[in-house]
């Protein structure tokens, strides 16, 4: 007897959402469908299993030669491949065109259009949205006045499409909110969130936007700025976005995850995980709240300190780059109390993510206390081990 094929958990899901005969299981659900690009795909990916969430990454052909190495090493479990016949048929292409009414306006309409979003928009971003219940995207907005191509390539203002999100992942957005079009579904429905991590430097900087998550309005077609976290994902949900993510949107994806974020929307926005914080300050003595912590390293120095009024587990790091950082980053994932002690003048080589995501935790030390009989006593005493002979 030959050996029996193995089949991928989700062989045929592709089809369903094109044919629209996708009927949702309690047991597949949570699921994330993505890309398994760099940035924002691979991190939600990382996010979606280690909250134990299905995961699916859809992949035209051609597209696995653009999968990050972590999504090959850590998620090609969930790499679903999608044929061009597929991707090519009668649904997908009505929804390119589609799309394309609010994208590829006036003069951006070439005869070579076609060609020219074939090589921006993958047509295997349409899988993610069909169906999603929500869609988490992290990227960046064109500036008014700028082609919806490139980003940088000057148009009237009015050609540059009002979902403003540039890139490929603009084409996903828009495919979702399409769904909402002509009354087709409730708009109320609508859950389309977006992180704006500003990109490149020919994107748009809008202070209202820049640096948080909003929502659109699918009655205004505007973006409107959330006060909290979005909901925590859940259901059939995308997550997709910018292959090049900075330090807070990588952050920003990670905090809608904890578990905070599932309770009324308690994790705020710009914060990469306070639940660390909360965690610190649900200690019984003033003094050991927040990344202020005041008082804990002169306890440590004098003997003083009493463990049962810490939240533990707590880490204690120094914020440079490398390990300290990285230390930090799963201490807080992981809702852990965080400190990175700081001396006179360490701040300056505190990294550039500590400082941005961590510096609640940072704990300033006075010169006169590491210079205290105590301290000084351990350095020799460290001494006599480490700087012998010659070294002398």
């Amino acid at each position: 007897m030959e050996p029996a094929v193995q089949r991928h958990p989700h062989d045929g899901l592709a089809d369903k959402i094109v044919s629209g005969g996708l009927i949702r299981s309690s047991d597949e659900v949570p699921m994330l469908l993505s890309g398994a690009c760099a940035g924002a795909d691979e991190t939600f990916g990382e996010m979606a299993l280690k909250h134990q969430h299905q995961l699916v990454h859809f992949l035209g052909p051609g597209d696995e030669e653009w999968a990050s190495e972590k999504a090959k090493q850590t998620q090609s479990h969930g790499f679903v491949h999608v044929k061009k016949e597929l991707l090519e048929g009668t649904v997908v292409s009505e929804a390119l065109k589609k799309a394309a009414a609010s994208r590829v306006l006036g003069s951006q309409r070439t005869p070579d259009w076609k060609a020219r979003v074939a090589e921006m928009a993958a047509r295997r971003n349409f899988l993610q949205v069909r169906y999603a219940d929500a869609v988490y995207v992290v990227g960046w907005r064109l500036e008014e006045g700028k082609d919806q191509f490139t980003g940088r390539s000057d148009v009237d203002p009015c050609e540059t499409p009002l979902l403003d999100v540039g890139g490929g992942t603009g084409w996903a957005c828009q495919w979702y909110a399409d769904r909402f079009a002509d009354g087709l579904e409730d708009l109320a429905q609508c859950k389309l969130f977006f992180f704006d991590d500003a990109g490149p430097p020919w994107a748009r900087k809008d202070p209202a936007t820049e640096g948080k998550w909003s929502r659109w309005n699918i009655r205004s077609k505007t973006w409107e700025p959330l006060e909290k976290n979005p909901p925590a994902p859940s259901g059939l949900y995308a997550g997709i976005g910018a292959t090049r993510l900075s330090s807070r949107a990588e952050s920003a994806i990670r905090g809608l995850y904890h578990d905070d974020a599932a309770k009324a929307g308690d994790l705020a926005l710009g914060e990469a995980a306070p639940t660390a914080r909360a965690q610190l300050a649900a200690t019984e003595e003033p003094e050991a709240q927040g990344g202020l912590t005041h008082g804990l390293a002169e306890k440590i120095v004098f003997g003083k300190l009493d463990r049962s009024r810490l939240a533990l587990p707590m880490l204690l790091s120094g914020a440079c780059d490398g390990a300290d950082e990285t230390f930090g980053e799963m201490a807080i994932e992981h809702r852990h109390g965080l400190v990175h002690f700081l001396g006179p003048g360490d701040e300056e080589w505190a990294s550039a993510k500590a400082k941005e995501t961590q510096k609640y935790a940072f704990e300033h030390v006075k010169k006169e206390l590491l210079e205290h009989k105590v301290v000084s006593e351990a350095f020799e005493q460290a001494g006599d081990s480490r700087v012998l002979g010659s070294q002398r």
